[in-house]
């Protein structure tokens, strides 16, 4: 699949937490016994991280919030280890949040729609732009006409011809699919995707073409590897994204203050 486009909730934070607590245990001040009761801490808030794998992002928030001691001495290298596998996820969990208010479209919808996209090697900034035209258009939005040549009320007359009769993104979407896969390839099928979607809907077809049906398929699939993105994971990604730049905010402070011991010494 591909995961340049998509959200892949891939977190081993146990493993590579490990290498990076090792190389920083030395560096804390406190007796060993306090330093490895920290690690034994941040070992189980980077296992809880595995829960992330279901989109659980707020159990591990509220974990690493409950941090203290020898263990917020060792935030830098935790908002590392745990910042650099999460930064992808909550860069498209923002994606999807403005296109779903762009277009009126849920999460879940459009995070399923994406990777049933990139299966069909269409990118993830293809799909966004395509479905923001669309949405506008549907709404009768006349800035949304560049590129296509058509105007709101033409347009609009050219979705009853089709048989689009909704103006709900998710629904109109899946009759216009339903269309691209009853009609053949060629410069019909190319000039109608660039009616409803601008100029880079030409990119669109080989999904389109799978029909409704065969979205739903692709999309349930994406769902169950835990591919596909819900308003609840948003919501939690940021609520994480939160906890690990208020971590990092500790962190800088526990480090200046050992510097400043340091000079004082």
């Amino acid at each position: 699949m591909a995961t340049n486009n998509t959200v892949q909730y891939t977190i081993t934070a146990k493993d590579q937490a490990s290498a990076v607590f090792a190389g920083v245990s030395t560096k804390v001040k406190g007796s060993l016994e306090n330093v490895e009761k920290g690690v034994q801490k941040l070992s189980k808030t980077a296992s809880a991280g595995m829960g992330a794998l279901s989109g659980d992002f707020s159990k591990l928030g509220d974990v690493i919030g409950g941090i203290g001691g020898p263990a917020a001495a060792m935030g830098a290298a935790v908002v590392g280890a745990l910042g650099s596998m999460t930064t992808k996820t909550m860069e498209a969990s923002e994606g999807f949040r403005k296109l779903s208010e762009r277009t009126g479209a849920s999460v879940e919808f459009l995070s399923g729609f994406t990777q049933a996209a990139a299966d069909m090697f269409v990118s993830a900034e293809t799909v966004s732009a395509s479905l923001t035209i669309f949405a506008k258009k549907l709404g009768g939005a006349e800035d949304a006409m560049d590129g296509s040549g058509v105007s709101a009320g033409a347009f609009a007359k050219k979705l009853q011809e089709i048989g689009i009769n909704s103006d709900n993104v998710e629904e109109a979407l899946g009759q216009v699919a339903d269309r691209f896969a009853g009609m053949k390839d060629g410069t019909e099928k190319t000039a109608l995707a660039v009616q409803l979607f601008g100029k880079q809907g030409v990119e669109l077809i080989p999904i389109l073409n799978k029909g409704r049906d065969g979205i739903r398929e692709m999309t349930a699939a994406a769902k169950e590897m835990g591919l596909v993105m819900t308003t609840e994971t948003t919501e939690a990604v940021t609520r994480l994204k939160q906890v690990l730049d208020n971590l990092g905010d500790r962190a800088e402070g526990a480090a200046l203050n050992m510097g400043s011991g340091l000079v004082k010494a």
